[in-house]
């Protein structure tokens, strides 16, 4: 099951803030961690990409539990295989894009990339940080 999917912040994708003025990072990276149900990490977990994804990688790749999938345009992904090699069936992550017009608005605010509708509205008009979003999406093993 995934139990967090978001958008990185403004600063964690390698931005800034100066007042209400973002200056975005240029990253554009879905960063994967599987965790089992006491949340420590699981290596060897298979993690699938597909839509602008690179191919399947094995979770420990960048790190205990993590894999990380560059993103072109949009993207989503699940777990496919378990540690021990048989088939694992997991919740698909919503698309993780490098568009901000298909980001909900709720999270660009939750990411500091603007203030509240109007100020999203207003960025969104100018394509917002377009082609450089990052993306945390921790999926749980709950079997």
């Amino acid at each position: 099951m995934i139990i967090e999917q978001r958008p990185l912040s403004v600063t964690e994708n390698g931005g800034s803030l100066d007042g209400t003025s973002v200056h975005c990072g240029y990253n554009h990276v879905a960063y994967v961690l599987v965790v089992d149900r006491a949340n420590s990490p699981i290596s060897g977990a298979v993690v699938a990409g597909q839509y602008g994804m690179d191919n399947p990688q094995a979770t420990g790749s960048k790190g205990e539990g993590r894999a990380e999938f560059v993103t072109w345009g949009v993207g989503t992904c699940c777990v496919v295989r378990n540690p021990d090699g048989s088939g694992a069936t997991s919740q698909v992550s919503i698309p993780t894009t490098t568009n901000p017009h298909e980001i909900p608005i709720p999270m660009l605010i939750a990411g500091g990339y603007c203030q509240d509708e109007a100020s999203c509205q207003s960025e969104l008009s100018r394509d917002l940080c377009s082609g450089h979003f990052s993306w945390r999406v921790v999926f749980q093993k709950v079997r």
